[in-house]
């Protein structure tokens, strides 16, 4: 799992999109390292609060 992780990097988590569809992507590969445990819990729910 930890190759994975590095390969997706911590940061995106936090990231904001320029464009809608910038956003968008973001939050598809971000759900997706949460839904299998990539991401830690705190990572996720930072995604959510700046996602909304």
């Amino acid at each position: 799992m930890n190759d994975i992780r590095r390969a997706l990097g911590t940061a995106l988590p936090g990231t904001r999109g320029a464009t809608a569809a910038d956003q968008e992507a973001i939050d598809d590969t971000v759900a997706g390292g949460c839904g299998v445990g990539i991401y830690k819990p705190a990572e996720c729910r930072r995604h959510d609060a700046v996602e909304r």
